[in-house]
């Protein structure tokens, strides 16, 4: 029996945003992909972070895939012609990279790239590097995407804010859910279990949630029990299976594209979630990991242009209502970044069940900036203007 892939599988789409011409149109992005990079044999064994959605036949992998592949035939569109050897290459590496982390970077920084060329193209890989030199192991540091508008160049980084307190929190709570599980199997229980620990909390924390006197009170068909942790109070509450709410972590802010009952892998759906509790001492501690990301940034800028950093978010709990305003009160207020000119907070398009042209980039300008945008990028970001050289491709 032949394994299922994105080239061969029957796709129902009815109820998304996306129809059977985009399937058709991806389907054919990718073949023209595999033939330009000789990867011919890629869709019979695919590697990679891409391959599970590949082999997968749901439709939220199948709307993943042609979304990348709009992704990729819009942007190609709209390169230099210096710079298709690297779109090559980054394409190269989406298809063969293996780190889940990596892969969502370069996505980002290609749906980002494809954002900007929606009104002004075309658009510079790595530009300044000589074309000479693209190919050599020790080429000049650039930043990665250049931009020609009537007044001037305009410079452009992305990257990926992974915030480590996320991860760290992350780990335990799935370690937690793991010995949460056993235990109550051990007890013949079966309970649906809702933690909210503070932020800070460490593996030797796990222990506090799984004493007897807490496992005694589940017991009881529902509850809400406070425990101490060296991070400060988390709350554990729990209902008997099947006798649950729909389970929606009371101060969760909804990220587009992360489904409302996202669980930890691993752990069973609707069994355990985990939730951070962003205490007093956040936006500190999110200021400080913010700023040594943008401190990595500061190397590709040049002075003598415009420099915009697009920022993706890398954790599920991160929104731009949270993050945005700790641009204006801690970071554009301090000199050290007025290399800065702007961000755009980058919004990717997740949510199938929607038709989208893509995904959003909103810009928050620097009122100290040493060199502010000019008055055209202004007006592309507010849908003024569009800025295309002669000679789109079609």
């Amino acid at each position: 029996m032949t394994e299922p892939n994105f080239l061969t599988s029957e796709y129902d789409l009815s109820g998304t945003g996306l129809t059977q011409f985009d399937l058709k149109k991806a389907r054919e992005t990718f073949t023209d992909a595999f033939k330009m990079l000789d990867l011919n044999e890629w869709p019979k064994n695919p590697e990679g972070a891409l391959a599970p959605y590949w082999r997968s036949a749901d439709i939220e992998s199948c709307c993943y895939l042609i979304w990348i592949a709009r992704v990729i035939y819009l942007l190609s569109r709209d390169v230099t012609r210096r710079s298709e050897l690297i779109f090559r290459e980054k394409l190269r590496e989406l298809l063969r990279n293996r780190s889940a982390n990596k892969h969502e970077e370069l996505l980002t920084e290609l749906e980002v790239a494809q954002s900007f060329t929606s009104v002004i193209s075309p658009i510079s890989l790595e530009p300044l590097v000589p074309e000479e030199e693209l190919r050599s192991s020790s080429k000049p540091v650039s930043m990665d995407f250049g931009l020609r508008l009537p007044e001037g160049d305009l410079g452009l980084e992305v990257t990926v804010w992974h915030w480590q307190m996320l991860r760290d929190f992350d780990a335990v709570a799935q370690q937690l859910g793991i010995r949460f599980q056993a235990r109550l199997r051990k007890l013949g229980l079966l309970r649906v279990v809702q933690v909210r620990m503070p932020l800070g909390v460490s593996n030797s924390d796990i222990g506090a949630f799984l004493i007897p006197e807490v496992l005694d009170c589940m017991r009881l068909p529902a509850g809400v029990k406070h425990i101490e942790t060296s991070a400060g109070r988390a709350e554990i509450e729990w209902w008997q299976e099947g006798a649950a709410p729909s389970i929606m972590p009371r101060e969760r802010v909804k990220v587009p594209g992360q489904a409302e009952n996202s669980t930890l892998k691993g752990v069973q759906i609707r069994a355990f979630s985990a939730e951070p509790i962003f205490g007093n001492d956040a936006t500190e501690l999110a200021t400080q990991s913010l700023r040594r990301a943008l401190d990595r940034k500061q190397r590709q800028a040049r002075a003598e242009m415009p420099n915009i950093v697009a920022i993706g978010l890398g954790h599920r709990w991160l929104d731009w209502s949270w993050v945005a305003p700790i641009f204006d009160k801690r970071i554009w207020p301090n000199p050290k970044y007025k290399w800065i000119s702007a961000i755009g907070a980058f919004v990717p398009y997740r949510d199938w069940t929607i038709a989208n042209n893509g995904g959003r980039v909103v810009m928050y300008w620097n009122p100290s900036a040493s060199r502010p945008v000019m008055p055209s990028v202004r007006d592309a970001a507010d849908g003024k203007a569009t800025f295309h050289a002669p000679g789109r491709k079609p």
